[in-house]
């Protein structure tokens, strides 16, 4: 899995006090990808034992919503979630 690297390399990537911003997609049951299947706590489980806390998350909803091209013939018309999650590098460099 990438999830583990990809996390080391935000925190590489941002400086003490510095915002990441993740677009969270899809978050939704499926097995296999990709796109893999996400989710905020799964998200969150990643970042925080770096230093990174969760400041804000906000569920996108209806023309916000992530639908790429062929998700609605996978997924249905309401296709999987997508959320946007702020979270801040707190310590020091």
């Amino acid at each position: 899995s990438q999830r583990e690297p990809w996390a080391k390399r935000m925190k590489t990537l941002l400086a003490p006090g510095g915002t990441l911003l993740s677009c969270v997609f899809p978050i939704c049951d499926k097995q296999g990808g990709p796109p893999f299947a996400l989710s905020v706590p799964l998200v969150k489980g990643l970042l925080e034992p770096l230093g990174f806390v969760a400041m804000s998350t906000r569920e996108c909803v209806g023309a916000e919503k992530h639908m790429p091209g062929g998700l609605a013939a996978t997924f249905g018309a309401a296709g999987p979630g997508t959320a946007l999650a702020t979270f801040e590098l707190r310590g020091s460099a």
